[in-house]
């Protein structure tokens, strides 16, 4: 049933698709207010059913409607033509789709979203409207994780638009130009380079030294980003990052974290790792005072906040673990209320509400039970953690109780490994690299024996068969052609899947024959050489560590393919050598294409096969050479008259081989040769999806070459300009000669008159210069007699104002005295009743003294009557056991008392009779007197 209602969902929103992608042709067609309209009402649409909260599976870039409907999106934008309420209702929408990480990376990389939102922040930059406002945060988000090239003819542009918004006070547009800025600077230094030689460099500085002192803690996180990034070498912010303050910049970091909102959160974290990553700050951060206490107030965050948020607090614990020394404060931090819980509630955690789980380790399995299509990037970040903690416990002979951490860990690493493979490259990608760290958890976990036991029982060898099974059938790997992987590719991914499994099978081995059997055949299948070229040839130090700890293990075994491993690390480097020799690399063009197509381009395919084809021939001719070889040596050694029964089996024995390694090669080129023609297939139904985008960019061009036409003709129009203005410039040019004649003979003429001149000229210097010292003379003797006139005043009024003063101090001397008597009255008083309040403390130090004296004594009586208190205890228990023996025999004697009594009678009775039958009255007589 709601598979049913998701069809129709999904249904529903491809029609939604179609309509708008109907829409814009028709406006495009028919650029009409109506057609505006119809189109504006279709963004609506999309607009309310993809707000927060909402599935975005349906904009998936790798399909065609979808791509072409973000293709059309990023047109809109970009095209300076555009309606602003349309280009608005575009950024509303995408602003709605890029809380997908996915599609935000696929929008900046593929479809060229950041130079149009660039160029449209540009043009409307100086404009403080909504518009501008929507494009800014688009941009920011757009630009969040990414290095751009500073090579972009947008960059400079851009960057002196967002620094126009910072150099005035804290506006609408300040936070997201600043948050840009520090998209743009960080880890690219020609970006800081750029803006450290701008002229208003200390402008910028002063503007945000100034927003530190800000009310909104998201503006004084960028500017401490932004100062750490660019101006952390000046003077005016030396002081801010100084050994003497940098606690309090700690602090504030640590504050902002815990209090802040999502977005300062997000770059808080980042500047924490900016900052720990320069050494002189590692130091002062272990040396900080409230270091343990910040971290636990961090930790309690992971109960409370959103995914999104989760993730970056992973990334800052992760960061924390890294730098020496914080690893064991983390982690006594985590530990510190867990051993209190109820182990009842361990295997229900991942369907547990977040908000009944208080304590931080918990809430940390919580996330690493989550499903990575719904917490996305939340899950594997909180395995990493997991890892690194138990890392600490294990290796640092913590004794903790393994057995309950084990059965707190397992449930959620047991549901990650029997995790369902379905869904896009994408889903597939982030399903793998959880599991990649579940089984790095696991590894941790071996280093205990206490815990491979409970391993074992609780992980079964099929889920680890079923983990390689699914590598070995679906993987490109196995392919043998390492060029095939692309970025947005699992299959890379998945090398670290069966790699880290083997790992984990080599620790589990001993203690299970089921595992063994499943580790030692592994290892001898030929499936597995794929991925050990991959790790072996791999730039990452873990997984070359890893692979070479496994083919060690290997070698141990009769049946490990050596052999091939060799052929094919030889292989891969032959290839990388002819790619070296090449003018243009294969590699290169196969980059330069998956820009413009997400999954390569058809012909770059057949060009890979052949070269990993050609260097498999190769190999195979100089095996087949060194055979020849060694078979001409034989004939000779035969004619020569030797005994060759040995040599002629190990002849026998390597023909046999390169017959197999033959047929091994053969088989791998046909699994090449198939790889293509899928390839083929699916990168031909992928270039229908394509097809918008190069619609796209051909428009993209065509108005670039617009634009290039106007400023051609803009320029032509100048070079007419210049030409007039260069006739005109000839004709004044021979004006001029003419007036250059006539002034050569003026010229002499004033040659004379200047030499009669300056004779003059002498003279009335010599006037003037006399002239002048008399006057300033006279200018100092009347600035000498102002001075000393304003000087008396001076004097006479300071002369006043010293007796009033005088006075004053002389009523204030008198009022002080009376105060004073008044003081020393009071402090007599207060001597006295000190002297009283002392004696009484004496006296009462004497009580307390008497009391606890009194209070030993009781308490030794105590001690003595309960002493007694027990041992009458004691006897009463023991005179209780003889009352009732006692109370038994007084029974018995009452029981023998009665049978007595009976007998008594009854001889009574006899005798009476006796005595009635002798004598009659008498007896009666008797009788009466017994009865009696």
């Amino acid at each position: 049933m709601f598979s049913g209602i998701a069809w129709n969902v999904e249904k529903k929103m491809d029609t939604d698709l179609n309509v708008f992608s109907s829409a814009y042709r028709q406006y495009t067609s028919n650029p009409i207010e109506r057609s505006l309209l119809y189109l504006q009402t279709q963004l609506d649409v999309l607009i309310n059913k993809t707000n927060r909260g909402s599935s975005l599976s349906i904009f998936n870039p790798s399909e065609i409607l979808p791509s072409e409907c973000l293709t059309i999106l990023v047109d809109i934008i970009g095209d300076p033509n555009s309606k602003p309420s349309l280009i608005l209702k575009c950024i509303l929408l995408l602003n709605n789709l890029v809380i997908e990480s996915d599609i935000r990376h696929r929008l900046h990389e593929d479809f060229q979203l950041t130079p149009a939102l660039a160029k449209l922040v540009i043009h409307h930059g100086a404009a403080e409207d909504t518009l501008t406002e929507e494009a800014l945060n688009l941009l920011q988000k757009a630009t969040y994780g990414h290095r751009l090239d500073f090579q972009e003819t947008y960059m400079e542009d851009l960057i002196r638009c967002l620094l126009k918004h910072v150099y005035n006070p804290p506006k609408s547009l300040t936070v997201p130009c600043m948050g840009i800025l520090v998209n743009l600077c960080r880890d690219n230094f020609a970006v800081q380079s750029f803006i450290k030689n701008t002229e208003d460099m200390k402008k910028l500085t002063r503007a945000l030294v100034n927003f530190l002192v800000d009310a909104n803690f998201t503006l004084i996180t960028l500017s401490l980003s932004l100062l750490a990034c660019i101006c952390i070498h000046y003077e005016e912010t030396e002081k801010l990052f100084s050994v003497q303050n940098i606690n309090k910049t700690f602090q504030t970091v640590f504050n902002y974290v815990i209090s802040g909102d999502a977005l300062c959160r997000l770059y808080s974290v980042d500047l924490f790792k900016d900052l720990l990553k320069i050494t002189r700050f590692q130091e002062p951060f272990v040396r900080y005072d409230y270091l343990s206490t910040s971290i636990e107030k961090v930790l309690m965050l992971l109960s409370t906040c959103t995914a999104e948020s989760v993730t970056k607090i992973f990334e800052l614990l992760i960061t924390f673990c890294s730098v020496p020394g914080i690893r064991p404060i983390v982690c006594r931090s985590i530990m510190v209320a867990f051993p209190i819980q109820d182990a009842a509630i361990f295997p229900k955690l991942s369907q547990t509400p977040l908000s009944k789980i208080p304590d931080p380790l918990l809430a940390t399995v919580h996330w690493a039970g989550q499903l990575t299509d719904i917490s996305n990037m939340a899950p594997i970040m909180a395995f990493d953690f997991l890892a690194e903690i138990y890392e600490e416990l294990v290796f640092s002979n913590t004794r903790v109780q393994y057995s309950r951490h084990a059965a707190l860990l397992l449930p959620a690493v047991v549901s990650t490994l029997n995790i369902s493979f379905d869904g896009e490259s994408a889903s597939l990608r982030k399903k793998c690299a959880k599991i990649v760290e579940a089984i790095k958890l696991l590894i941790v976990l071996c280093g205990e024996d206490e815990l491979k036991d409970q391993i074992i029982m609780h992980i079964d060898s099929a889920v680890l068969y079923r983990l390689l099974e699914f590598q070995f059938t679906s993987s490109a790997v196995i392919r043998k052609s390492k060029y095939l992987i692309q970025k947005e590719d699992w299959c890379e991914t998945g090398v670290d899947v069966v790699l880290y499994t083997v790992e984990l099978m080599s620790k589990l081995a001993k203690r299970n024959g089921a595992l063994d059997e499943l580790y030692s055949t592994t290892l001898q299948d030929t499936r597995l050489v794929s991925f050990l070229v991959l790790g072996l040839t791999s730039g990452a130090r873990e997984r070359v560590q890893v692979t070479l700890n496994i083919v060690s293990l290997g070698t141990s075994l009769e049946g490990f393919p050596l052999v091939l491993l060799g052929d094919a690390v030889a292989s891969c480097n032959a290839q990388k050598e002819k790619q070296q020799m090449d003018s243009v690399p294969v590699m290169s063009v196969h980059q330069a294409a998956s820009k413009r197509m997400p999954f390569g381009n058809k012909e770059n395919l057949p060009q890979f096969n052949q070269s990993a084809n050609y260097s498999e021939t190769s190999a195979t001719s100089n095996y087949r050479q060194d055979c020849d070889a060694d078979i001409q040596s034989l004939i000779e050694k035969l004619n020569s008259g030797m005994d060759m029964k040995s040599d002629v089996a190990a002849i026998y024995e390597r023909t046999l081989q390169a017959v197999q390694t033959r047929e091994e090669h053969l088989q791998d080129m046909l699994e090449a040769k198939t790889l293509a023609l899928n390839q083929a297939d699916r990168l031909l139904s992928q270039y229908r999806s394509r097809k918008g985008q190069e619609n796209a960019e051909a428009s993209r061009l065509r108005g670039i070459l617009f634009e290039a036409e106007r400023r051609l003709e803009s320029l032509q129009q100048q070079l007419q300009d210049v030409t007039t203005q260069k006739e005109g410039l000839m004709q004044e040019l021979e004006e001029a000669d003419q007036e250059n004649k006539k002034l050569r003979q003026i010229a002499q003429m004033h040659k004379q008159l200047t030499t009669a001149h300056s004779e003059l000229a002498e003279k009335h210097e010599a006037l003037q210069k006399s002239h002048m010292s008399l006057s300033q003379e006279h200018k100092t003797l009347k600035e000498i007699h102002e001075m000393l006139k304003k000087h008396n005043e001076s004097l006479k009024e300071q002369h006043d104002m010293a007796t009033e003063q005088l006075l004053r101090l002389q009523e204030e001397q008198k009022k002080l005295s009376k105060q004073l008597r008044e003081k020393e009255t009071k402090l007599a008083d207060t001597i006295k009743n000190l002297e009283k309040v002392e004696k009484e403390y004496k006296k009462v130090e004497e009580d307390r003294e008497n009391l606890e004296a009194a209070i030993e004594k009781f308490r030794l009586d105590l001690d003595k009557t309960e002493k007694k208190k027990k041992e009458l205890q004691h006897q009463v228990t023991s005179l209780e056991l003889l009352c009732s023996q006692q109370e038994g025999r007084l029974n018995e004697a009452a029981e023998e008392t009665m049978k007595l009594k009976e007998e008594v009678n009854k001889h009574r009775q006899i005798a009476a009779l006796i005595n009635s039958l002798s004598s009659g009255n008498v007896s009666e007589t008797s009788v009466k007197h017994d009865q009696k």
